[in-house]
């Protein structure tokens, strides 16, 4: 076991039951954390039983963070299971493949509530919880869809959201001893495979899971509302988008905006 803050801490991860949100709950487990194991259906209890079954401590609740009253339940039976919850990791998530002008209204509102309020209801449940207590670690999930990805409208835009979401809790609660910071995996996952293919040299998610134990861990005390990439092989620091000004001219018209983004347009780097 490593020498890590995380033994006897107990952690929260939403969808859990597969994929990388059990690879974390394993790995986090191995490292002496008492892991919540939650999804919205039974594969929660599963992977509680193989931690049990090696020797570490987990226990499962089912349900959907999508649902506010459910979140806030989940906090208070992990409180009432293990005196506190010192880490969150806002894992769960839909993905769906259509092109934008085949979104319906039911896709749209499950994607928004499992990936975005997902997010929002049991991060500020446990925040809550862990501002009060004077300490604790939130690890959102982001992606690289969230600069735009084809068929994957509206999966993008929550995932935007979580990013801005990140920001503003780091913000929030910057001087209260909770930190928020967020994960951009890319392993192969049931989630990967439904555009086809897997992407050539994409590493399995007990790879990536090291990341967000690190978010967790004291060692990253120092971070606060930084957004990390990781595929097991590369480790990237995602600076965040800032606006860079654009020459200026005497005066502002249809015709100088346009000369000037033309300016602009042909001295961007290729992509």
């Amino acid at each position: 076991m490593s020498d890590t803050s995380l033994v006897g801490r107990a952690v929260i991860i939403t969808g859990a039951g597969r994929g990388l949100g059990r690879s974390y709950a394993r790995h986090l487990a191995r490292l002496g954390a008492r892991v919540v194991v939650n999804d919205r259906d039974e594969d929660a209890h599963g992977v509680a039983g193989e931690i049990r079954a090696t020797g570490g401590d987990a226990l499962a609740v089912v349900g959907s963070v999508s649902d506010w009253d459910f979140a806030g339940e989940l906090v208070a039976r992990t409180v009432a299971e293990y005196g506190s919850v010192h880490g969150v990791v806002a894992n769960a998530g839909l993905y769906h493949v259509v092109p934008a002008q085949q979104e319906t209204a039911d896709q749209i509102r499950a994607s928004v509530e499992s990936n975005l309020l997902g997010t929002l209801h049991i991060g500020v449940r446990a925040m809550r919880h862990m501002v009060r207590a004077g300490s604790g670690a939130i690890v959102t999930t982001t992606s690289s869809a969230a600069l735009g990805l084809a068929g994957a409208s509206t999966y993008s835009a929550t995932k935007g959201a979580i990013m801005s979401l990140t920001y503003s809790w780091a913000i929030d609660l910057t001087g209260t001893g909770v930190r928020v910071n967020c994960v951009r995996p890319r392993a192969l996952t049931r989630m990967s495979r439904v555009r086809g293919a897997p992407r050539p040299g994409a590493r399995p998610p007990e790879e990536v899971a090291p990341l967000v134990a690190y978010l967790l861990d004291d060692r990253s005390a120092h971070l606060n509302g930084a957004v990390l990439g990781f595929d097991g092989v590369r480790l990237e620091l995602v600076q965040r988008a800032r606006p860079v000004a654009l020459p200026t001219p005497s005066g502002w018209s249809l015709d100088a905006i346009a000369e000037t983004m033309a300016g602009a347009v042909a001295s961007m780097p290729a992509s």
